[in-house]
């Protein structure tokens, strides 16, 4: 027993005197090259508790044993559970931040975080007087869990011109945002608002930077109003245009009608979210001022029976009409200006019949139609150039007509289709792959050939079926 404990001694002495290599003005740090350093904690068993304390500025570089050092990192960890940390300085010379390199630090309410980092972990959790973010411009990839925690901040501002992707390390997608503002460059925020999890934020608003005094200039106040028991929110005073992004009290039942405009603003958007789970709403009807419906606007209304989408509209986010079982039918408006058909969009439409997908649209995203058990046809238009993964997989489609224009159908596009017999190619087809498992499992599918232009095909697509040949 004595033995034991000395060994357990012995290893947290080893792990405390390992946590860092050099301590410099009362900062920890780790060597991760021979020119470089990394900020890191304290030590494994203390973390950091009240070692840094205050307003903490983070030097560009060093000097250790007569030698300079460049500070590129905040490590992982590296101000976690700092109780009295209330700000942290960064120097230009940070490339990188760690994951939690700021999480759970109560009084934390500042930090600035330097051009030329590219990746984001999520450094700032349970951080929650952290109300403000700025993301710099070089920023391309961000952790799901640093968006996650952004519902708790009063704004984001993200500089990217292109939205960061967004990784899937986290589901993200059941918490709410609406609390917090997302501020982005202004030519950018149709595209923060159309990529997928950026949708997830309902406030989106602009800046512009003011050459003269360099500052940033704020284009949106988002002014809200309830009006018939429906909550807006200002999205341009200029453009006088607002999203309904709510209601007030009870769900909405029965029959809906949008307005196109309310007090003076067009109704120009439909807030992500918005009448998610309404299932007593049985028809809703989209005035022609509308341009966009956000992720999951509709989601899980299993009432609604039927379904007109304006021309006007040129976005409808993830998962829009997802779960709206007793959907039977939908339709485009003549001259719809709609270019995609996004993930899940209606997944588990589980009574819609058929589809005529309008002509402006040039892709069919993963999981479109997925599980949608009555869908019979479908008439996919000469405009569409991809088919996404298992876009129409264990759906009721009994044959099929691919486009010219078709160059991709990816893997389980068409999974378990077990009515399907037949799968057409029109003349001078352009299609060039199909996916892993693409008809796997259509039990029912005639022999067919592909086209002479499909030169990639992959595994298992014609597993569980009557074995098509795959070429002319």
């Amino acid at each position: 027993m004595r033995r034991l404990l000395i060994l357990l001694l012995l290893l947290q002495t080893t792990l405390i005197a390992s946590a860092y290599d050099i301590e410099v003005n009362g900062i920890c740090f780790n060597l991760t090259s021979d020119s470089t350093v990394a900020v890191t904690y304290l030590d494994f068993i203390r973390m950091n508790e009240d070692y840094y304390i205050g307003d903490v500025v983070v030097p560009a570089s060093i000097n250790y044993k007569g030698k300079k050092y460049a500070v590129t990192a905040i490590g992982q960890k590296a101000f976690l559970g700092s109780s009295y940390l209330t700000s942290v300085a960064l120097p230009s010379s940070i490339i990188t931040i760690g994951d939690r390199a700021f999480g759970n630090c109560p009084a934390l309410v500042s930090v600035e975080i330097p051009e030329g980092v590219k990746e984001l972990e999520d450094a700032f959790a349970s951080s929650d007087r952290l109300k403000s973010i700025v993301i710099p411009s070089t920023v391309t990839r961000i952790s799901s869990r640093f968006i996650m925690n952004c519902q708790t901040r009063k704004e984001v501002i993200c500089k990217p011109i292109t939205p960061p992707t967004i990784t899937d390390d986290f589901p993200i997608d059941d918490y709410d945002y609406n609390k917090c503002t997302l501020i982005v460059p202004k030519e950018s925020i149709e595209a923060y608002r159309a990529a997928d999890k950026w949708n997830l934020f309902n406030k989106i608003g602009g800046y512009t930077v003011d050459k003269k005094k360099g500052g940033m200039n704020l284009e949106m106040a988002f002014a809200e109003f309830t009006e018939n028991g429906l909550k807006y929110m200002v999205t341009s005073e200029s453009q006088k245009e607002v999203m309904l992004y709510g209601y007030d009290g009870e769900k909405p039942t029965g029959e809906l009608t949008i307005p196109a405009k309310v007090r003076g603003y067009a109704v120009t958007s439909i807030g992500g979210r918005v009448f998610e789970r309404c299932e007593n709403l049985t028809m809703v009807t989209i005035p022609n001022s509308v341009t966009s419906v956000g992720y999951r606007a509709f989601f899980g209304c299993s009432g609604l029976t039927s379904i007109e989408i304006p021309n006007s509209i040129t976005t409808i986010g993830n998962e829009a009409f997802s779960s709206c079982i007793s959907l039977k039918s939908v339709l485009f408006a003549e001259g719809s200006k709609l270019t995609s058909i996004k993930y899940g969009t209606f997944v588990y439409c589980r009574n819609l019949e058929s589809v005529i997908i309008p002509n402006n649209v040039t892709s069919i995203g993963d999981h479109a139609f997925s599980s949608c058990d009555s869908l019979k046809s479908v008439t996919i238009p000469n405009s569409v150039t991809s088919i996404g993964r298992g876009a129409f997989s264990v759906s009721g489609l009994t044959s099929i007509i691919i486009p010219a224009s078709v160059t991709n159908i990816s893997n389980i596009a068409f999974l378990g289709c077990r009515n399907l017999e037949s799968v057409q190619f029109a003349e001078e087809s352009k299609l060039t792959s199909i996916g892993d498992g693409a008809f796997q499992a259509c039990e029912k599918l005639e022999p067919f050939t592909f086209p002479v232009s499909v030169k990639d095909v992959g595994k298992d697509v014609f597993r569980n079926t009557k074995k098509p040949s795959t070429s002319e």
